[in-house]
């Protein structure tokens, strides 16, 4: 909660106690800073960037020097007290040497194809982390790698791996379960029994994503530790903290704001942007609520508003007071400091129905007469019922980087000079809807 005047604010001393060689801060900093390639480039969550990590790890001709260790352990582990008939058991594949094993990934649609050409075996391996089995697909797989060796005339044994984070039981009876737990397990006695067999940079890569399985699983122990550093901080420190995140957060477009109306953010502030005057409704982190200012005076000096008090029931409480509105939105990608900005115009939640459908009228018509095709309202618009309706398209203009303040204030700036015959033509409309 934000302080008031029954709560001091916090001076340097207490400043000082939270981050001036505090051990419990700086290793929760610490814990926040660490790298991990595979949280950088966003696929922890990507089942095909899964398949490629294992597919290398299952394959014995790969780089990670651990020749067949892992895929006798992973099948062999899968294979545990399956008693499915007309594959090999979990005990052939813990004797058995694989190093002439084949891996492919994404052959014929299945994730993970492993073959064996000497013990005359082959697996299939569907791959689940954010999605579950569907559309009979493990019985489709089986078929068409069955039918694929009875093309080539070979005798083949084939078992399927169901690989997911719930464990669910798979449809077919040729496959059976393995959890991302489990690949966590053989992960680990991998890389302890694995000696000088493993250069240090295979061995780094393999313990990030070590980290990654643990977090899908929820078992990251280091995390955890962490959440419990946090949550004693936070009663030690809970004044200062609060101070923190009350006045210390500031996103992308609220910072942009503050370029504009001031540090404050005041309501009822005023700021020029792409040649038009705005005042500040609300700033909120990815919406910017601000009224021009042609807008709001053709509102307040028309015969409505000087007709009595309250001219605009149902719009007390919303931005401005007034049923009309402009905002922008600012939408950051997630792999990027890129983003895009949206212009938008809206009419809001007049309750007198006659009054609104006639201010949606004159901006319809206004839009007709100057050709303005950027201004369109849904066909219901108008209709009862209806409270918020907005009108501008084609409003959209991409952001190089979200982060720099002035930059964003150009590209919204670009956006009202595109604008400005559309706007002009709502000033009109809302005299005419008035009058």
């Amino acid at each position: 909660m934000p302080p008031d005047a029954s709560t001091p604010l916090p001076g340097d001393a207490d400043f000082e106690a939270l981050m001036v060689n505090n051990p419990a801060f700086e290793a929760v900093a610490a814990h926040l800073s660490r790298f991990n390639p595979i949280h950088v480039m966003k696929m922890q969550r990507m089942e095909i960037r899964h398949s490629t990590i294992l597919g290398w790890l299952l394959d014995p001709q790969e780089t990670h020097g651990f020749g067949d260790r892992f895929l006798r352990a992973f099948l062999g582990e899968a294979l545990r007290d399956s008693t499915a008939a007309g594959g090999p058991s979990a005990l052939d594949v813990t004797r058995a040497d694989l190093r002439d094993a084949t891996v492919r990934l994404e052959w014929r649609n299945i994730d993970l194809f492993v073959e064996c050409p000497t013990q005359r075996w082959a697996f299939i391996i569907e791959n689940k982390v954010g999605s579950r089995q569907h559309s009979d697909q493990l019985r489709r797989y089986f078929d068409r790698v069955a039918e694929h060796f009875r093309m080539l005339k070979q005798e083949v044994r084939c078992r399927g791996v169901l690989l997911s984070l719930n464990t669910e039981e798979p449809a077919h009876p040729a496959f059976c379960t393995l959890g991302y737990a489990a690949v966590g397990t053989l992960l680990r006695h991998l890389l302890a029994g694995s000696g000088d067999r493993a250069s240090a940079e295979v061995r780094t890569f393999l313990n990030h994503y070590l980290e990654v399985v643990d977090e899908m699983n929820g078992v990251d122990a280091e995390a955890a530790r962490m959440q419990g550093i946090a949550r004693e901080l936070y009663r030690e420190n809970r004044r200062v903290l609060d101070f923190i995140i009350e006045h210390g957060q500031l996103s992308p477009l609220k910072e942009a704001a503050a370029t504009l109306f001031g540090s404050g953010l005041p309501r009822g502030a005023g700021s020029e942007i792409g040649g038009v005057d705005f005042s500040l409704s609300l700033a909120a982190p990815r919406h910017l609520f601000c009224l021009p200012a042609p807008w709001e005076a053709a509102l307040r000096t028309s015969a409505r508003a000087q007709a009595g008090a309250a001219p605009w029931p149902g719009c007390e409480n919303w931005f401005g007071g007034v049923p009309l509105t402009t905002w922008f939105e600012l939408k950051k990608r997630d792999d990027a400091d890129q983003g895009r900005i949206k212009f938008t115009a809206e009419v809001g939640p007049l309750s007198d129905q006659h009054q609104r459908r006639a201010l949606i009228e004159a901006i319809q018509e206004a839009a007709e007469k100057r050709g303005l095709q950027r201004i369109g309202f849904r066909r219901d618009a108008a209709e009862p019922g209806r409270k918020y309706s907005r009108f501008f398209t084609r409003n959209i203009k991409p952001v190089t980087d979200v982060h720099d303040a002035a930059g964003v204030v150009e590209v919204m700036a670009a956006l009202v000079r595109d604008f400005e015959a559309e706007l002009d033509a709502v000033t009109g409309a809302v005299a005419r809807a008035f009058a």
